[in-house]
């Protein structure tokens, strides 16, 4: 009989770290009035995994021409890049604030102050500037029940806020009904508060049809 010739499957192959949609958050220092990264977290949004959590590892060789700011800039980054290309999604709150700090720029963003606050105020604010940023914690305590965020960390906890903002974000992808009740009674606040304001009345109900450059389905399975 003939021989039979076998294809050489190759070395195997390391899975991809990869990932569809992650929540980031990050502590600053400063540093000569400029932000310095002092700990980053990166959870996978889908599974709840804890990628990483704590302070960007050091290199065996650092590199001497690097400041303080450009060398914590530089571990931070290569901690986020195992995780992330160019269609990877990123979640958080003020999300702003961390990419400023990591040197970075990216349109593939969920940020849930955004989320919420546009569904308060409606297509009034949609391409102006926002009527209100609601906290971290007044989100968690007002959607989920939670007292002080409910999480050990401490203030200011870099894995605190990641899991927050992740059950923020979960909570109004899952309860587009809740998310419109709570918004209505936050939108009366601001008109208790803040008399005179005109034109707010329009629906905040669908505000989850149109993410900024993210479609609701990029984030749900």
């Amino acid at each position: 009989m003939p021989h039979t010739a076998h294809a050489y499957p190759g070395p195997p192959r390391t899975p991809s770290k990869i990932r569809k949609a992650l929540v980031l958050t990050t502590k600053t220092t400063k540093t000569n009035d400029i932000d310095t990264i002092e700990s980053i977290t990166v959870i996978d949004f889908l599974t709840g995994e804890i990628l990483y959590d704590g302070i960007p590892p050091q290199d065996s060789i650092q590199n001497q021409n690097l400041d303080v700011t450009e060398d914590g800039i530089r571990r931070a980054r290569n901690v986020l890049d195992q995780y992330v290309d160019e269609n990877t999604i990123l979640v958080g709150h003020g999300l702003n604030e961390d990419l400023n700090a990591l040197n970075m720029a990216t349109t593939r963003i969920v940020d849930v102050a955004i989320v919420t606050s546009e569904a308060v105020f409606g297509p009034l604010f949609t391409n102006r500037s926002l009527g209100k940023i609601w906290e971290l914690e007044v989100l968690t305590g007002e959607m989920l029940g939670w007292d002080e965020m409910g999480i050990d960390g401490g203030s200011g906890s870099c894995l605190r806020d990641a899991l927050a903002v992740r059950e923020v974000l979960l909570w109004c992808l899952r309860g587009p009904e809740c998310l419109r009740v709570w918004a209505e009674r936050a939108r009366a606040d601001c008109f208790e508060q803040v008399k005179g304001w005109e034109g707010l009345e329009g629906d905040s109900e669908g505000e989850f049809e149109d993410f900024d450059c993210v479609g609701r389905d990029d984030l749900v399975d």
